[in-house]
């Protein structure tokens, strides 16, 4: 039997019969033992035997049937030098190094940036292991406030961050914009990671500051293998941020479709709004991503559905010139709206070539009919087709490109300017009229001041009494 008492008041710290432990081979196994009894790591104790210290690679079975004496230490005070010759041994991995310094004993926490922040970052397992068997703070976090489970996880450190769930780590704790360690295992794709994360019990729907999902995050990307882990797990699929995006509208915007297909079978909503009142699809749509656009009609997507400037999919896909996505949304019928004129207006002849030439209903004919009758033709002989809409007029109106007699100069067009240039056009009136104000008056008060010299008498004539 071993037995370990307490030198200063003799007390039994523990009674080892060493045959029932096989993996305590040495003294530094035995103060690893000690340390889950006493609550005091290795690098604190000291293990006496007759007054003389033993060496932590002393082999106990020579040892056995002797009386061991235990002393605890505090930490020593460290100078600045001692600080950043620790953390010199935990960036460059030396793990001698930093046996020998955690020996002293000194703390493991001290520091800007403590060891164990960097370590977790760099993936330093061994010497993430050493500080933490020192007890170093596994919730002492950076300026940004990234703990050391953060830092592992943001960079996809899969031993590291599994040593450190087995600590008393806070799993949950956010950083200063509201980052938590399955977001950024999530967004930047780290599958494995995030499985070790949700098998912990992570919270799956905690948001950053801008209420933005692991989910979210992992559409955004598209990490389809992340997507689908967090969809195993109990996550909101719909739940939206601030601004009323779901994890289907970034995963639309972005052009995602192995993404939105997971989200799709697992039965979100195609048509969320956000705060605009745009859908997925009008996402999609203005973004020119076709497959996405067919993914979402298959879903029965509202084809028909406008925002809240009154814009659909159709004519967002119109004046953005993507013309597979307008195919797309004509063979599901999609209402016509004003996706002739952007079309129009943006100058698509391709774009408007196919919009006339669809089989529209009843409501859509006379839409363009309307639209085509109210621009204004000009005579403009003299056009090289140069001009903005010239290969729109070569196609509605049959004139060849080398000689255009006809451009399209519509009212419509002059009306949709953009507000930027009514307020060009309102600025240039007003700089006009400013300089005729100021010319009429530096003219008016020339005029007087030639009024009154004819009035005054010449400098030597005398004045009648």
């Amino acid at each position: 039997m071993l037995c370990v008492q307490m030198m200063a008041t003799g007390k039994e710290v523990a009674t080892l019969k060493l045959s029932e432990y096989p993996e305590m081979a040495c003294v530094r196994a035995l103060k690893r033992h000690l340390s889950s009894v006493c609550g005091c790591p290795r690098f604190k104790q000291r293990i006496l035997r007759d007054g003389t210290i033993l060496a932590d690679d002393t082999k106990l079975e020579v040892l056995a049937e002797q009386t061991l004496q235990l002393v605890l230490l505090e930490f020593l005070p460290t100078t600045e030098s001692e600080v950043q010759e620790l953390l010199s041994a935990a960036a460059n991995s030396d793990h001698a190094k930093l046996e020998a310094l955690l020996q002293r004993p000194q703390d493991p926490d001290l520091g800007a940036e403590p060891p164990l922040l960097a370590s977790c970052r760099d993936g330093h397992l061994e010497v993430v292991r050493l500080l933490l068997e020192a007890e170093a703070d596994v919730n002492r976090h950076d300026r940004h406030l990234y703990t050391p489970l953060a830092r592992a996880s943001s960079s996809g450190h899969v031993e590291v961050v599994d040593l450190l769930l087995q600590t008393k780590v806070d799993k949950n704790q956010a950083g200063r914009t509201g980052w938590t360690p399955l977001s950024l295992a999530s967004a930047d794709g780290h599958a494995e990671v995030v499985r070790q994360l949700l098998k912990a019990g992570v919270d799956t729907n905690a948001g950053n500051r801008t209420g933005r999902t692991p989910l979210a995050w992992a559409c955004s990307h598209g990490h389809a293998e992340v997507v689908r882990l967090l969809l195993e797990s109990k996550v909101e699929p719909d739940r939206p941020n601030l601004s009323g995006w779901t994890p289907a509208a970034f995963a639309s915007t972005r052009g995602h479709v192995g993404v939105l297909r997971l989200l799709l079978e697992a039965r979100v909503h195609a048509d969320t709004e956000d705060v605009s009142g745009r859908t997925p699809l009008l996402w999609a749509s203005t973004h020119g991503h076709a497959e996405v656009v067919c993914l979402l009609l298959e879903a029965r997507a509202d084809k028909d559905k406008v925002s809240h400037k009154g814009k659909s999919a159709l004519a967002r896909a119109a004046r953005k010139g993507h013309s597979e996505v307008v195919r797309h949304l004509l063979d599901a019928k999609a209402a016509a709206g004003d996706a002739l004129l952007s079309a129009l207006s943006s100058g698509h002849a391709e774009v408007v070539r196919m919009l006339l030439d669809a089989t529209f209903s009843e409501s859509f004919e006379r839409d363009t009919k309307r639209q085509r009758t109210s621009h204004t033709l000009v005579d403009c002989s003299g056009c090289t087709g140069s001009c903005r809409q010239a290969a729109v007029c070569t196609l509605l109106y049959g004139v060849s490109e080398s000689g255009i007699a006809a451009c399209l100069q519509d009212a419509l067009w002059q009306v949709s300017k953009p507000a930027w240039v009514w307020y060009a056009d309102l600025r240039v009136v007003a700089v006009c009229l400013f300089v005729f104000i100021v010319l009429s008056l530096f003219q008016w008060r020339r005029r007087i001041q030639q009024s009154r010299a004819l009035e005054l008498p010449a400098p030597h004539e005398e004045v009648p009494s």
